[in-house]
């Protein structure tokens, strides 16, 4: 027992001190990424890119089940972007409420006879409908048999006519100048660029009029709060940090911009999987790697989307539990990446970082947890060495998320009311011990669902953005 106690305190010694060098270079990282699109951005006049004649055009495609509750405001701030050539697509995904009827009386729409390239298989097209009203002259919506999210984008993708194709969720609502400050990777850095995406807000509670936020307020739920901390650590470290070696495989399904050549090359959006965001861009680069040719996915970190998120537990239990169903499945479906130097630091940091930390460290705390409440029971653990290591863990957490804050702030953060960010910093004391079992119990129950072959997409109700 000795022996055996000896080897997994050695093992966990290895492990925590590996989590922690990733993250301190996650934060170095992070900090000189941000620095340097400060000073490539802050004096950018981006309203020189709505009459130049070299903006690509943009085709936005909004898949939309059951979205009555805000589909009418979406649509509206979606046509009032500031952009000169670019469409809106929204895609009725065999909507079981009243979401294409209310688009149907909202928008003036009648069916139209309307070209589609049918280069990607998707569930059968009922109608194509275009406004009567030419304020709506962007608008396309198309309905079509329930095919899941990734199903409708690509149907999506074959009625848009542009170059580069823009994917949200159609309850997000974007920043005015979004499609800008988007486009203008493709036109810096090259055709090397596959995809671009952007920082994604927590909107619940804000105060939102004709699409566009208005009042930025932190959430009436603890819940949702706790949350704000999480989007925040994701987006100012995590994106930003593997944005910086060009390893970054995860552009958020709220908001993207693919170059739709190379989109539809790799095949598009996968049917068979709910991971489909971070399963996409996998196979985008490795689709450029066997054409022998390089490729860039660029981390815009600006807010410029901001959405509902869960504010039931149960709700946020079964999101996490298909997020962690589609990690597994893309990092299992793309092994061959592990570890492979032909991929450059994407095979040698990024995947096996998304293996060991994304993937098998809460199920080694899970684990951890109860072989330490078995030892404690059997006295055969140090009380307050425990108590020390534990405290340890506590405070790296807390100067992680301080960290984050403190990025956040010196950002191009749309702070909300007075008082705000006070609130969120007593947050950081408590999200570790309230808010991080719920997604560690999420994580575990995704491992036991991926393993036993589900593939549903889970209950994702939502109140509303009001």
């Amino acid at each position: 027992m000795d022996i055996l106690l000896f080897a997994l305190s050695i093992i966990m010694v290895f492990y925590a001190l590996f989590v922690v060098l990733c993250y301190v270079w996650m934060v170095y990282s992070a900090y000189g990424e941000m620095e340097k699109y400060k000073k490539a951005n802050d004096y950018i006049d981006y309203s020189l890119l709505l009459s130049s004649p070299l903006v690509p055009g943009i085709s936005i495609i909004a898949p939309a089940y059951n979205e009555e509750l805000n589909i009418n405001y979406n649509v509206k701030s979606l046509l009032s972007l500031y952009y000169n050539l670019y469409e809106v697509i929204v895609v009725n995904d065999g909507s079981k409420d009243q979401t294409l009827q209310q688009l149907i009386e909202e928008f003036d729409l009648v069916k139209v006879n309307f070209y589609q390239q049918n280069k990607l298989n998707t569930q059968a097209i009922r109608g194509i409908y275009r406004s009567k009203n030419h304020l709506y002259f962007r608008l396309t919506v198309v309905d079509k048999e329930n095919g899941g999210k990734a199903d409708a984008l690509n149907a999506g993708i074959n009625v848009a006519k542009f170059e580069l194709t823009a994917t949200i969720d159609v309850d997000c609502i974007l920043d005015n100048n979004v499609l800008l400050k988007l486009a203008r990777p493709f036109l810096t850095h090259g055709k090397d660029v596959i995809a671009v995406g952007g920082a994604v807000k927590v909107a619940n509670s804000s105060t939102i009029f004709n699409g566009r936020i208005l009042d930025v307020k932190l959430p009436q739920s603890l819940l949702a709060k706790l949350q704000v901390l999480e989007y925040i650590r994701a987006f100012s470290i995590g994106r930003l940090s593997w944005s910086s070696i060009n390893s970054l495989i995860l552009v958020s399904g709220a908001l993207g911009v693919f170059n739709k050549k190379v989109l539809i090359e790799s095949g598009a959006y996968q049917t068979d999987t709910v991971g489909e965001d971070i399963e996409l861009i996998v196979r985008m680069r490795k689709h450029k790697q066997k054409q022998n040719k390089p490729s860039k996915v660029v981390y815009v970190p600006e807010p410029l989307c901001w959405t509902e998120v869960p504010e039931d537990v149960n709700v946020l239990i079964g999101q996490r539990n298909r997020w962690t169903r589609g990690a597994i499945d893309t990092l299992l479906r793309h092994k061959d990446l592990l570890l492979n130097g032909k991929y450059g630091a994407l095979g040698l940091f990024a995947i096996p970082y998304w293996y060991i930390i994304e993937w098998f460290s809460f199920i080694i705390q899970f684990v951890g947890f109860f072989a330490t409440l078995i030892l404690i029971i059997s006295g055969l653990v140090n009380l307050k060495l425990l108590f020390l290591i534990a405290l340890c863990s506590l405070l790296f957490y807390w100067i992680l998320s301080v960290i984050a804050l403190l990025l956040e702030e010196n950002s191009y953060s749309r702070n909300p009311e007075d008082g705000s960010v006070f609130k969120l910093w007593l947050l950081i004391f408590i999200e570790p011990i309230i808010y991080h079992p719920i997604n560690i119990y999420a994580a575990i129950r995704g491992n036991i669902s991926y393993f036993k072959g589900n593939k549903s997409w889970g209950n994702m109700s939502r109140k509303g953005l009001n």
